[in-house]
C-alpha cells in the first residue's frame, strides 16, 4: 500500500508474519525501513485529516510505525487486517 507525497512515498507491506513501513528518505538516499512481528502488534490508531489519515501501529516492545498520508478506506482496511489477525491468534 503507497502513501504520502509523491517524492517520498510511504510503502506499508502486510504480510502473514511482518508489517514493514519503508519510506524514502531522499531523492538520492536509500529507504529507510521498520519492521514489526504481527504477533506483536498491539494496537493501531488512524489519525483522519482533511481527505488523508495516518496510521499509528504499535507493538509489545515499543516499536512504533508511523504511515502518513493514506486514504481513509486504505487506513481503515489495515485496522481491520492488523487487529482481526490478532483475535484470531487469541482465540
Amino acid at each position: 500500500m503507497w502513501g504520502g507525497s509523491v517524492l517520498h512515498p510511504d510503502i506499508l507491506e502486510i504480510d502473514e508474519t511482518f508489517v514493514i513501513h519503508r519510506r524514502k528518505r531522499g531523492v538520492f538516499s536509500g529507504d529507510q525501513t521498520v519492521s514489526i512481528p504481527r504477533n506483536n502488534v498491539i494496537s493501531v490508531e488512524i489519525s483522519k485529516f482533511g481527505a488523508g489519515s495516518d496510521i499509528c501501529i504499535e507493538s509489545f516492545t515499543r516499536s512504533r510505525i508511523v504511515c502518513k498520508g493514506f486514504s481513509a478506506s486504505v487506513a481503515e482496511k489495515v485496522r481491520q487486517l492488523l487487529l482481526a489477525a490478532r483475535k484470531t491468534d487469541q482465540v
